[in-house]
């Protein structure tokens, strides 16, 4: 399983996980995760594990992303309910295993 894998998925089934999540499962480090991508609506279902001010995340939405860049499904789940999405690497793996 590699990230494009990952990201299409979740952005098929619109499940938000965290980058760390993600890094988990991939063996990488998370702020590393993204790096050399631009910003998609398809990458934005990936999204902050907490507050940073240092970084600008925010809780449940994806780090250094504009409005226009979010998609918008993504968007209405961010500001309805920003705690729900999956954030840790076994929750993850279990729910790609649960939607294959």
């Amino acid at each position: 399983m590699d990230l494009d894998s990952i990201v299409d998925r979740l952005a098929s089934n619109q499940q938000r996980a965290s980058y760390g999540a993600v890094a988990g499962v991939l063996g990488l480090p998370a702020r590393s995760l993204m790096n050399d991508r631009p910003n998609s609506q398809k990458d934005s279902w990936v999204v902050a594990a907490r507050d940073d001010p240092r970084t600008e995340a925010r809780l449940g939405w994806p780090t250094g992303y504009a409005d226009s860049e979010v998609d918008p499904a993504c968007i209405e789940q961010c500001r309805n309910d920003p705690e729900d999405f999956i954030s840790s690497e076994a929750a993850l793996r279990d729910w790609l295993t649960d939607t294959l």
